[in-house]
């Protein structure tokens, strides 16, 4: 089964791209185990909603939104950027963004119908408190790496 918070996301990436309002799409997510590579199935299902492959560039370190945002802006050069999440996770993300210096801003896929999958909401409270903890510390990412500017 196709998990519904990603399939919203998927699809409004998609919609952005389609309309012109973006015209690349960084897709950072985890794999780090074999059998589960986030950045690989975003790239899989936009391509198949018609995103061509030049126009995805994949972030294999994006272990955590802390990881994801300051890769961004480290290693692919971004300092400009849409966010694209569930409405749960667009505060969390902004406060992030804005403490690794990147300037963003958040499109919400739509929302998930109630009862569907509570989990992720409720996860985020947690996730919120972890996330200042994160800037109080100045945690960063796991992996940095070379650069790889993403030019659009």
């Amino acid at each position: 089964m196709v998990n519904p918070h990603f399939k919203a996301r998927i699809e409004a990436a998609a919609d952005l791209f389609r309309k012109g309002k973006v015209k690349h799409l960084l897709l950072s997510g985890d794999n780090h185990i074999k059998n589960y590579d986030e950045p690989a199935d975003m790239r899989a299902a936009l391509a198949a909603l018609g995103v061509p492959d030049q126009d995805m560039t994949l972030d294999y370190a994006g272990f955590r939104t802390l990881d994801s945002l300051a890769r961004a802006r480290e290693v692919f050069g971004l300092s400009r950027l849409t966010i694209v999440t569930d409405d749960f996770h667009v505060y969390r993300s902004l406060f992030l963004a804005r403490h690794f210096g990147v300037d963003a801003v958040a499109y919400s896929a739509h929302a998930v119908p109630d009862g569907a999958d509570p989990g992720p909401a409720i996860r985020e409270i947690a996730a919120r408190v972890k996330a200042v903890l994160d800037v109080i510390v100045n945690r960063q990412p796991r992996f940095t790496g070379p650069r790889v500017d993403i030019r659009v």
